[in-house]
């Protein structure tokens, strides 16, 4: 056997990392959002807290399961759609999948800091 056939990562394989980087941040995508909502519906039940977005909150005040299954369904929706882009340009599908993790990791760093940091403000 040589070096070549030994090695950890066949070559073929490096050009499957981006993928998997890209549906391990669209599933990241996925679990944030479904920690937002549950989170949010937790402090607005206790009081807490209010939702920021006014038709969010709309639903959440209409139904809690109504809210949940458009925020998770939107999840979905922009995880399969960020898919089938990627074939298409994946540098961009790339990008914007960063941006929108990003975004719902600082919504979820609110959610665990957030509380917190407004009540020693005031």
């Amino acid at each position: 056997m040589t070096d070549d056939e030994r090695t950890i990562l066949p070559v073929q394989n490096i050009n499957s990392w981006p993928q998997l980087g890209l549906a391990l941040l669209l599933g990241l995508v996925v679990l944030l959002n479904y920690y937002d909502i549950m989170h949010t519906i937790e402090l607005c039940s206790a009081f807490m807290a209010t939702e920021g977005n006014p038709f969010m909150r709309y639903l959440l005040r209409l139904s809690p399961e109504l809210a949940i299954v458009l925020k998770m369904g939107s999840a979905m929706l922009f995880a399969l759609v960020m898919a089938c882009y990627a074939r298409i340009n994946f540098r961009r599908a790339l990008i914007y999948t960063s941006l929108i993790t990003a975004v719902y990791l600082l919504a979820a760093l609110w959610h665990v800091t957030g509380q917190w940091i407004t009540v020693w403000l005031l």
